[in-house]
């Protein structure tokens, strides 16, 4: 086996990808990730391009539709090398056409449900349907040939067959009316006790005793009771009915036989167009897999470093693995009682990390939780992390895990570890990354070390990042002994006090093994225990004192660093106080601006209103003196040039207040019972009936006339205080968490119910898992299983109890007996 393939295997995504495919509704997507082959990124951009195409699923949040697509690969293959496809195959790729074509429309649809296309570019899913031929004559074809339901071809497939079809219906009919009186004669006649009308040899003949034979002369007995009693003929005049229904039956079956093969032909001239469909299909249906199963684990986007200009170390924050939170999930589990999460930080610059520490402490899974996050990564799957994870993309994934024992292989634990360590220096390079688990073990540990630190610093040299861990102490003084090297320590936690790990990793740091502690912990013999502490003390190594002072040292080091970063923070906290007192202050004086800028508005528009008042006032006198002095008819200042003057001022001043006080600046909304001037109805004030609705429409009375009319339409009071324009309040918006889920009546009806009856377990389950795939939120299945042996409930139930997309099921009841009702979420 390949050494990344094997590297897949130990780091366990073959069980990753069987999450995945709990989530497809297709049985290529479940095929594709049962079987591993999950599409991973060649490269960066790749996968970059996978994680755009699981958030633009995120964002679509189910609405595709999967109804109908079936893997028709093997049809297809046929079609092309000539051999014969049936109604029921061709129907299965007509069936898939069609969902490629309602996907297609889906996702370029503008509004209607389908993806928004607000931008120019495409989305990452459409970029997958774009470009497709759908086929839609080939699809038309079968679907005006055959009947997908029934499985039949239709009369109007050809004109041949429906001329024989009718010719046959018109032969039945002659020969079911020549049989029944035959019948009912040999009846009269005492020949039969009843009409028994029956098929023989293909040929339709009625039922005579053996001892009235003679009621049917030159009749061809067909075939006889057990007993002889009774004979089966078919009279003299059906015999040429009966040939004729031979022949029709064998045209109309040839004419069917081809109307399949001409379809099939045409399936086979369009092969390489339906098997990219399918393939869009797949990866569509992959991506919004993925899209659920990051909802699932509550997963988070990760990104990659820039190779060149970006950091290449690993940043992810409380990460948990996929499979033990996987059991979390099943269980139950409160968010408090899930795994502990572990964070992975390794600084930029850093190539080799060496993780130390206690037995079941955690060491391997952190080695494998780094190794199947930078797999998921690649595949386009959200991470179960927190934060912003950003880790490097790594071209090839190498992993030591585990005991590599073969009696088999003669191969002994090191002889094992070894021969994989030898494939991973010859395969690596310098964007891999590899983890080995306890390097230099299982052989005498001076040696052991010796070989291990030789092998990490060849990968200091060969690869982007290398991960190992070990109980060495040699190994762990590598980091403080040569400092020029980009090797780092990290451990895992574990408390003297209640003598267990905690799982935490802590990164910079060396670990102990604290074997005694741990054999104490699981309750050991405490007379071995004193035996072991006190060789222990006696077997110490002579240089031991001098790792400890090391480790002090560095630890000193570490102290400093976080006293210097302390600083640093502090200096950048004052100056942000700095900075918020200056906003605070700036805003202050904000507010007193603009109180002094509204009373100086005010002041100008009481002026100009002074004005305004002041010139109207002369146009009237002057007007009223025009009166009184036009006894000698002269021409004077009329009506109409008093009016036309009056205008000139409304309008010169209008357009000051309307500037000064624009129709859509929010002033306090009127309440119920206060009195309100209508521009267009005079200075009659009016009383309002009714608050301003979402349209800015509020209800008045004036006399005893009530309508409704805008709040733009309204006046100052009569008092001077301002009536309010109405502010379209804001949508509600329920709090996220407190909405509850309604579902539709429980009504059974054809398309809200799926029969099971007659299937397989599995091939229930898998229609069970699409079905539920397909329905709408708040959506009431009812799925048929029968009574039988009770195998097909056991399936419906279990699949119903863990699906993540049901809130609750009914078992079947004395009134749906056979029937259980699931409720989909």
């Amino acid at each position: 086996m390949d050494v990344e393939a094997e590297a897949l295997g130990l780091l366990e995504w073959p069980l990753v990808c069987r999450q995945i495919a709990r989530f497809c509704a297709t049985p290529m997507g479940v095929a594709a990730a049962r079987g591993s082959n999950l599409p991973v990124g060649k490269n960066r951009e790749d996968s970059e391009g996978l994680q755009d195409q699981t958030a633009d699923a995120h964002k679509l949040a189910g609405t595709l539709r999967f109804l109908g697509a079936k893997d028709v690969t093997k049809v297809v293959e046929a079609a092309i090398s000539g051999e014969f496809c049936n109604v029921g195959e061709l129907c299965s790729v007509k069936d898939t056409l069609e969902c490629a074509r309602r996907l297609h429309d889906q996702l370029f649809a503008k509004g209607g449900g389908g993806l928004e296309l607000e931008r120019l570019e495409l989305s990452p899913l459409q970029r997958i349907m774009q470009g497709l031929e759908l086929c839609s004559e080939l699809r038309e074809d079968i679907d005006k040939c055959l009947d997908s339901k029934r499985e039949i071809v239709l009369d109007r497939a050809s004109t041949k067959l429906s001329q024989v079809r009718r010719q046959r219906q018109a032969n039945m009919t002659e020969l079911d009316i020549l049989l029944k009186e035959t019948a009912r004669m040999v009846i009269d006649a005492g020949g039969i006790d009843s009409m028994t009308i029956t098929t023989r040899r293909a040929r339709l003949c009625v039922a005579v005793r053996a001892s009235h034979k003679f009621l049917l002369p030159g009749g061809v007995v067909l075939d006889s009771s057990n007993t002889g009693a009774t004979l089966f003929m078919e009279p003299e005049p059906a015999l040429r009915l009966n040939n004729l229904e031979i022949q029709l039956s064998a045209a109309e079956r040839a004419e069917e036989v081809a109307i399949c093969r001409r379809l099939a032909s045409r399936v086979a001239a369009s092969a390489a167009s339906i098997l990219e469909q399918l393939n869009a299909i797949m990866l569509l249906d992959l991506a919004c897999a993925r899209a659920k199963h990051a909802k699932w684990l509550g997963a988070v986007k990760p990104a990659f470093f820039e190779s060149k200009s970006e950091s290449k170390g690993v940043i992810i924050e409380e990460i948990r693995h996929p499979l033990l939170l996987e059991t979390a999930l099943e269980k139950g589990l409160d968010r408090d009682n899930f795994p502990v999460p572990i964070d992975i930080k390794v600084r930029d610059g850093v190539k080799i990390v060496i993780i130390s520490g206690p037995n079941t402490g955690g060491k391997t899974v952190a080695l494998k939780t780094l190794g199947i996050a930078s797999i998921m990564a690649k595949a386009g799957l959200y991470l179960p992390a927190s934060g912003n994870p950003r880790l490097p993309w790594f071209d090839r994934i190498f992993a030591d895990v585990g005991d590599s024992q073969s009696l088999e292989q003669n191969l002994s634990t090191f002889s094992g570890h070894m021969r994989r360590l030898c494939k991973i220096t010859e395969a690596s390079g310098p964007q891999s990354l590899v983890l080995i688990d306890e390097i230099g073990g299982g052989t005498d540990p001076a040696e052991g070390s010796s070989l291990a630190t030789a092998v990490l610093k060849y990968f200091a040299k060969t690869v982007h990042l290398c991960i190992v861990t070990t109980h060495s102490a040699s190994l762990k003084t590598l980091p403080i002994h040569d400092q020029d090297l980009p090797f780092e320590n990290a451990s895992v936690e574990f408390d003297l006090e209640t003598l267990r790990p905690t799982y935490r990793v802590l990164w910079g740091l060396p670990g102990q093994s604290n074997a005694v502690n741990i054999a104490k912990s699981l309750q050991f013999d405490s007379d071995i225990l004193s035996r072991a502490s006190y060789w222990l003390t006696k077997l110490t190594p002579s240089g031991l004192k001098s790792r400890q002072s090391d480790l002090m040292l560095q630890l000193m080091k570490q102290s400093e660093e976080e006293e210097d970063h302390a600083c640093t923070a502090a200096v950048y906290l004052s100056d942000i106080e700095t900075l918020h007192n200056e906003i605070a202050f700036e805003v202050d004086d904000l507010d007193k601006r603009k109180i002094a800028a509204k009373r100086q508005e005010l002041a100008s528009m009481s002026k100009h209103v002074t004005e305004a008042k002041n010139k109207m006032e002369a146009v009237i006198s002057r007007y009223k003196e025009g009166l009184s002095n036009n006894s000698g008819g002269g021409k004077a200042f009329t009506l109409r040039t008093a009016q036309d003057s009056i205008t000139t001022i409304v309008n010169d001043y209008g357009a000051f207040f309307k500037e000064q006080n624009p129709s859509n600046s929010y002033l306090p909304l009127p309440g119920v019972g206060e009195r309100v001037i209508i521009r267009r109805l005079g200075k009659k004030p009016a009383t309002v009936l009714e608050p301003a609705d979402d349209s800015g429409h509020l209800m008045v009375q004036l006399g005893t006339m009530k309508m409704r009319v805008k709040t733009t339409e309204l006046m100052l009071t009569a008092q001077g205080s301002p009536v309010k324009q109405a502010k379209k309040p804001a949508p509600f918006l329920p709090e996220s968490g407190t909405t509850e889920l309604k579902f539709g009546p429980a009504i059974q009806t054809s398309k809200n119910t799926v029969d099971l009856r007659g299937m397989t377990v599995e091939d229930a389950i898998q229609v069970v898992r699409m079905v539920i795939a397909e329905r709408e939120p708040g959506s009431v299945l009812f799925i048929i299983h029968g009574v039988g042996t009770g195998a097909l409930k056991q399936a419906v139930i279990s699949i119903l109890r863990k699906h993540p997309n049901v809130a609750k099921f009914e078992d079947e009841s004395f009134v749906n007996g056979g029937c259980t009702v699931a409720y989909v979420s």
